[in-house]
């Protein structure tokens, strides 16, 4: 009854400091504006969007700093271009004092290349031939628009809430109350 019992606790013990040492990660959504360039199947109503999520917040006052998403998604309007260990992609941004992004330059290379970048962020060159643009090149054709940026949001993803680290913990609770129970029928019924 005690050895089902015991093996059990440290189990639910480090389910719950796993989850209560969860934190918030913050999530960069992009909007690009719709394409004004393309050819193929790409139509000027497509435009390029997309997310990264990083563990914490931006730091303020970041000049050309090189990120690396926990997870990405930009979609070009027809291809989706997704964080994948053997390609990558290269994140530099940089912000103003509240921790807005206020420049960058974000290039895939997964399923379509995908590119964003503006105002040129150092050591990447700076965006050519104007100071924003949007482009992608896929076996579906091509796509860009120039001089006109997108805009970013971000919003944390919430940390586990105090109601769930009480479930986790009454479960665990539950189950070893559950494993006494039938060790003690088990152990009556030999």
């Amino acid at each position: 009854m005690k050895e089902r019992t015991t093996r059990m606790v440290p189990g639910c013990l480090a389910l719950l400091i796993v989850v209560a040492a969860m934190h918030g990660a913050t999530l960069y959504t992009y909007t690009g504006n719709p394409f004004t360039d393309v050819g193929g199947t790409f139509t000027t109503s497509m435009r390029l969007t997309g997310n990264f999520t990083l563990n914490s917040p931006l730091a303020d006052n970041l000049s050309g700093a090189e990120i690396f998403p926990t997870d990405y998604t930009f979609f070009n309007g027809i291809d989706t271009d997704f964080k994948d260990p053997l390609v990558g992609g290269t994140f530099f941004v940089s912000t103003d004092a509240t921790g807005a992004i206020t420049a960058w330059v974000i290039q895939l290379g997964g399923v379509a290349f995908i590119q964003s970048c503006s105002n040129g962020v150092p050591p990447l060159p700076t965006c050519s031939p104007t100071a924003t643009t949007d482009d992608t090149v896929t076996a579906h054709g091509f796509a860009s628009v120039r001089g006109s940026p997108g805009t970013w949001a971000s919003a944390q993803i919430p940390e586990p809430s105090t109601f769930c680290l009480l479930l986790g913990a009454g479960l665990c609770l539950g189950a070893v109350k559950v494993s006494k129970s039938y060790s003690a029928k088990h152990h009556s019924a030999q």
